[in-house]
């Protein structure tokens, strides 16, 4: 048996005494499983940080919303792009309101969190293509930003990180970091974590293969480096902040990316929140532990930043 922190054990029972009478959100149309993601981030995630300055707007076209703990700083500084998790089919700026206004509040810097075309409606690239937009347009500098903007980083959680990871990857020379949270980084193989944790965990094999019908269509290479970054030229990749859950199958894909990167050169921090399922960070209110290991991924980041 795999090691279960006793917050997540107690969550867990929650969910599967649930699950005879709540439909699971790959069972039910896009629309509504969306729905429910956002009254799942509602009742688990941790009220919103306050912050000076959050507003929404449109970048390249797509609509964003900006956190700015410090508004009337005017000096040249980074900027963190968010992009949230979801599967690339649900999740939304609100779903992730929570975690990003955390982000914002412990690292005190400004952040961009974007809203991407969601799949089957807008299938592969179309997530991949928004997000290389708006991280162009504020590398080049938009005033909506409100302050000149120094340097990049690159951050997700699951798709999210998918996103990140893979657009770092194109634009080396303007992105400083990159802060993948329990990230999706390869379509083409399988991996034991995959299979070990298939069922009853969260994120499970189902759940999976039904992102992917809908995000990817059928005649996309799974080793497109936009779809799976570990294929892509990891030379002079930006230095990484890499986080995995010891209860996801998504786990042992992005502890080989880690590795890969490593071998390439580069700066990594890796990390695993034992005894975690996929997504924590958005379940802060019921796992405290997260809470903390998302504290010290973001310790690791501004290392990586200095």
């Amino acid at each position: 048996m795999p090691y279960i922190e006793t917050h997540v054990a107690a969550f867990l029972e929650q969910v599967a005494a649930m699950a005879a009478a709540v439909p699971k959100m790959r069972d039910v149309p896009p629309d509504m499983a969306r729905q429910m993601f956002v009254g799942m981030a509602q009742m688990m995630d941790r009220p919103a940080q306050s912050i000076a300055r959050q507003e929404d707007l449109t970048i390249a076209g797509i609509a964003c919303c900006l956190y700015q703990p410090q508004p009337n700083d005017v000096s040249a500084k980074p900027v963190l792009i968010y992009f949230h998790g979801g599967g690339f089919v649900i999740g939304d700026l609100a779903t992730h309101n929570s975690l990003v206004s955390e982000i914002a509040h412990l690292l005190q810097m400004t952040v961009v969190a974007v809203d991407y075309r969601l799949a089957p409606e807008h299938q592969f690239p179309a997530a991949y293509d928004d997000c290389l937009a708006v991280a162009k347009a504020i590398a080049d500098q938009p005033s909506a930003i409100h302050h000149p903007v120094s340097g990049l980083t690159l951050a997700g959680d699951s798709a999210g990180g998918n996103l990140a990871a893979a657009i770092s990857l194109v634009m080396k020379d303007k992105v400083k970091a990159q802060l993948l949270l329990y990230p999706a980084v390869d379509f083409a193989a399988s991996y034991p974590s995959g299979a070990e944790f298939a069922t009853g965990f969260v994120l499970e094999d189902a759940d999976m293969k039904w992102f992917e019908h809908c995000y990817v269509p059928a005649d996309v290479a799974r080793n497109d480096s936009r779809l799976s970054p570990i294929f892509g030229d990891l030379q002079g990749a930006p230095p990484a902040v890499i986080i995995t859950c010891g209860l996801d199958p998504l786990r042992d894909q992005g502890k080989a990316y880690a590795a890969k990167l490593k071998a390439a050169g580069v700066a990594v921090h890796y990390d695993e929140v034992k005894g975690h399922p996929h997504g924590c960070f958005q379940f802060r209110a019921v796992m405290p532990l997260a809470q903390d290991a998302l504290a010290e991924a973001l310790r690791q980041l501004n290392k990586l930043l200095a």
